[in-house]
């Protein structure tokens, strides 16, 4: 049916071709943020391999085996075997490199990573600013490995049990919290919301926060970037002056689409009359090797709006 459908239109002087590409613009990292940035980048990347060199690994068997969906982590990438596992420390520059280098810059900074994983990221990002207010969100306990890294532990919040389906399809329950921490040395304070984003009360601990760096590396499917952005915008989440968000693993068509849809309404709706970014880049991640990461940016900040095209 689907050859003949083709031999007609074809008859007809036309042909059937599928979409195979979005029309977000490709960015490329070395001309839009490492040559207006190299000293701050170059900075960035010392500090953030010096830090992860303190971590010998990221998570334990035991951890692993008790975690509700394996810190989103794939069980190879636990072992070593790949070059970019996840005890590697990449000598590429990553967007870790570049989250904490537009950070430093900012000099204050409101950061949220929606699906913080293992925390190699997260921990990067504590661990490179100053004078800071950091959440982590995520369905797992805080990997222990941040939990050693941080000190003034209080728990703020928690809720009642929730149903929550696993890895391996068996329905569990799950105690929402809110811890705060305190790194005295940086004056950050670490934020951990430990709890199903999809339930609106994980996301009322954020309320009144002004974000203006945001990460969102959670469940990657277009519907749930899309409702990310929904709760954000209905619950005005983002800082008004300057703002950075990116977006991890944007491989499928689908995703990159939903992806310039959110771009198009932050631009025109979010930030109009602002001068504003977006763009797809191949970047490193702190494992797996190349990635695929969306971005958006609108600064007030003249050192970073003014080298933004």
């Amino acid at each position: 049916m689907k050859s003949l459908l083709k031999r007609t239109i074809h008859k007809l002087g036309y042909d059937l071709v599928r979409k195979n590409h979005s029309d977000v613009g490709r960015g490329d990292f070395w001309g839009d943020w490492f040559a207006p940035f190299a000293g701050d980048l170059t900075n960035s990347y010392i500090l953030n391999r010096s830090n992860l060199k303190k971590v010998s690994g990221w998570l334990d068997e035991k951890t692993y085996a008790n975690s509700f969906w394996g810190y989103g982590v794939p069980s190879d990438f636990l072992n070593g075997k790949f070059k970019y596992s996840l005890n590697h420390n990449p000598h590429e520059f990553t967007y870790s490199d570049l989250m904490v280098a537009i950070g430093r810059k900012l000099g204050t900074v409101t950061f949220l990573e929606i699906g913080v994983s293992a925390g190699k990221n997260f921990y990067q990002m504590f661990s490179g600013l100053e004078n800071s207010t950091l959440y982590g969100m995520d369905i797992e306990e805080m990997n222990p490995v941040l939990a050693e890294a941080l000190t003034a532990k209080e728990l703020m919040w928690t809720s009642d049990a929730h149903d929550f389906t696993d890895r391996h399809g068996a329905v569990v329950k799950k105690i929402y919290t809110l811890h705060k921490f305190r790194q005295s040395t940086s004056n950050n304070i670490v934020n951990y919301l430990s709890g199903d984003k999809f339930n609106s009360m994980v996301w009322d601990r954020l309320n009144g926060v002004k974000f203006n760096i945001i990460f969102s590396d959670a469940f990657h499917k277009p519907e749930s970037i899309r409702d990310e952005f929904e709760v954000l915008k209905s619950r005005n989440l983002f800082d008004p002056d300057n703002f950075l968000m990116i977006w991890d693993d944007l491989d499928s068509i689908e995703m990159q689409r939903v992806f310039s849809d959110i771009c198009k309404e932050l631009t025109t709706v979010i930030f109009s009359g602002r001068k504003s970014m977006h763009k797809l880049y191949n970047l490193h991640g702190t494992y797996a090797g190349l990635h695929k990461i969306g971005l958006f940016c609108s600064f007030k900040n003249p050192q970073l709006r003014n080298h933004v095209s």
